[in-house]
């Protein structure tokens, strides 16, 4: 059982990982997109956002959302949040007999959730040009 539950972690600290990367690669397109107008430097931008959130004493990926409130609004993942899922798989893990079929489901529905995030990630890294 030891075993299903570090797989389990590692996926999930996965997972995390690539919503991070997505988050930060969010917030510096939106802060070139500032720039862009004129009003301030994108590295203005994100320095202006960490002390905001710093004196906010919150996340800024929570700072971010509640700035962006259509951004917050999308759905970032097609899957449950990440503690649901830790829970729902420890709900199968403590069965007397574990269900293969339930636990393999679990993990690819995490899977398919990292797959979706990467493709987002990819598009945000590789502009796409206006112009075309």
């Amino acid at each position: 059982m030891h075993v299903n539950t570090a797989l389990a972690s590692e996926i999930l600290l996965d997972v995390q990982e690539v919503k991070q990367q997505l988050m930060k690669r969010r917030r510096l397109r939106q802060a070139n997109a500032v720039a862009a107008k004129g009003r301030l430097s994108a590295k203005s931008m994100i320095k202006a956002k960490s002390i905001a959130a710093s004196i906010l004493d919150m996340s800024e990926n929570d700072l971010a959302d509640i700035m962006d409130p259509d951004q917050g609004a999308e759905p970032r993942s097609e899957g449950p949040g990440d503690q649901e899922w830790l829970d729902h798989l420890h709900r199968i893990l403590q069965q007397k007999i574990p269900s293969a079929g339930q636990l393999m489901e679990a993990v690819r529905v995490k899977m398919k959730e990292r797959k979706v995030l990467t493709e987002e990630l990819a598009t945000l890294v590789t502009p796409v040009s206006e112009k075309a």
